[in-house]
């Protein structure tokens, strides 16, 4: 599963990368003619929406990761020590306390 997840966020975070490292190395103007700046304000705006959604995705699936660690650790740890929450509560009037 974290396999999986680490290549999700990979993908949201390098596709918007990627457009944003050629969006700001290369031009998009065309050698003749007037430039239409409605039709170039639309891709800033754009990238601006992929990258917040890009940065709140990879913030969801890493808290996922580490809930899953957590999960993982714990139940580690009870397969380990074999304490049972209900195995202490059912001790509670015995002569063993």
């Amino acid at each position: 599963m974290i396999i999986i997840i680490q290549i999700v966020m990979t993908i949201f975070t390098t596709i918007p990368y990627l457009f944003g490292m050629a969006n700001m190395f290369t031009e998009f103007s065309p050698q003749s003619g007037p430039t239409n700046p409605e039709k170039l304000s639309a891709l800033p705006m754009l990238m601006t929406v992929v990258m917040v959604i890009s940065l709140v995705a990879n913030y969801i699936l890493s808290n996922l990761i580490i809930v899953n660690q957590g999960l993982i650790y714990y139940s580690q740890k009870e397969t380990e020590e074999n304490s049972s929450v209900n195995h202490t509560i059912d001790l509670i009037g015995t002569d063993s306390e």
